[in-house]
């Protein structure tokens, strides 16, 4: 087989598993092959995955699921699905962040125009990226610049990072690189410092070498990120004095001070302290809100209920008519329209891609009643959706 595969190292991530093969599904360039490799999961993974398969099917693209017995860590499951795959051009996805719809269209076409200006080997793609902070809210756009060399990625790489999820290239190259089975965290950083280091570059077609903030960059983000406080934790550091001890003669030949540069590295994380601004709470399948008898609005209230492919079904009063207003963090509206079929789980990801982070139930005709409002949020495994920070159902 050739063509283009996109990877999935997957670990404990039933919930959102189908929610990333539908967002690779999705694209305006379909890929041949999607792998999921399961790093020795103890929830219900393969049984998801096999629940997307008629779907991959319909859109004539394989899909193949490989499966460690107990969990090794990311960089074997990593080499996992470089092993499983059989594309020529191999695309990274992790299962908890997303791709806009174009991503794959848009770096396919990339690397086709410009793998004959390089060496074989040498040329892997990167593209902007929006590092989204799942638990604040905030988001930053990271442009990565249009070239980044060896020199480039050991300086630089706490203020422009190459995530590997925008990473796009020959599946031979990931194999002759290859990623250290040891590590569980910062695998990434330390296969772009091996490849860098053999002459290796990333670029990004459109890249510039700056930095933007929020939505106000030009541009567009092919990839959203979503940033883990777990690569601060104790295992994140202990991977990230593995990495620079390990190439600790990589750094010293850019003239760089492996002790000073891991100080660095890890003062930058530490500085970043992520401090929740709210804590809404997932939503079960079943009814969103608990409404007491003696609710003076009971009557009135839409009932909601989140059905168990996360979808959020509304049902109105009689005789009442309600609109929905999406918004984002600072209150600007994206979006409103009257209430019909309850949204659908790939349109709150558009919402969420948009910037909503407010969902409102307004009503606009019928028995009044306050407004309902609904947190467009991810739970901690990823999974978007409508979360209620009050009145939720226990």
């Amino acid at each position: 087989m050739t063509g283009i595969s996109v990877l999935i190292p997957a670990y404990r991530c039933a919930e959102v598993i189908g929610q990333a093969i539908d967002n690779v599904l999705e694209q305006t360039l379909l890929p041949d092959e999607i792998v999921v490799a399961d790093d020795g999961s103890d929830d219900d993974l393969a049984a998801r995955v096999e629940r997307s398969r008629p779907r991959c099917a319909a859109g004539g693209v394989a899909l193949t699921y490989a499966r460690f017995a107990e969990n090794r860590g990311r960089g074997a499951a990593r080499n996992l699905a470089l092993g499983a795959a059989r594309g020529d051009l191999v695309a990274w996805f992790d299962a908890d962040d997303l791709w806009a719809p174009e991503k794959l269209a848009t770096q396919a076409a990339d690397y086709a125009r410009l793998a004959g200006e390089h060496p074989a080997g040498q040329l892997l793609l990167t593209c902007d990226y929006l590092r989204r902070d799942p638990v604040t809210g905030g988001a930053r756009h990271i442009r990565p610049g249009a070239v980044l060399a060896i020199g480039d990625i050991v300086a630089l790489h706490t203020r422009r990072h190459i995530q590997l999820q925008t990473v796009f290239g020959p599946r031979e190259t990931f194999l002759r690189i290859g990623f250290d089975d040891a590590l569980n965290r910062a695998e990434d950083f330390d296969f772009a410092l091996r490849f860098t280091a053999q002459g290796g570059k990333f670029m990004n077609p459109g890249g510039a070498d700056r930095e933007c903030a929020g939505f106000e960059c030009d541009g567009t983000p092919l990839v959203h990120y979503f940033r883990s406080s777990e690569n601060y934790g104790a295992e994140g550091k202990a991977s990230n004095r593995c990495v620079v001890a390990k190439n600790a003669a990589i750094l010293r030949s850019n003239h760089i001070d492996p002790e000073a540069f891991l100080a660095h590295k890890l003062g930058v994380a530490l500085a970043n302290g992520i401090r929740p601004v709210e804590t809404p709470r997932t939503l079960a399948p079943g009814p969103v809100f608990d409404i007491p008898a003696d609710d003076p609005f009971a009557r009135a209230r839409p009932r909601l209920w989140r059905l168990e492919d996360g979808a959020i079904r509304i049902e109105l009063a009689g005789g009442t008519r309600a609109e929905g207003i999406v918004v984002d963090a600072g209150g600007g509206e994206i979006l409103r329209s009257e209430l019909g079929e309850a949204p659908r789980q790939s349109l709150i990801r558009d919402w969420f891609l948009a910037g909503a982070r407010w969902f409102l139930i307004r009503p606009l005709a019928g028995p009044w009643f306050p407004t309902e409002h609904l947190l467009i949020a991810r739970a901690d495994s990823g999974l978007i959706s409508l979360a209620a920070p009050g009145r939720v159902k226990a």
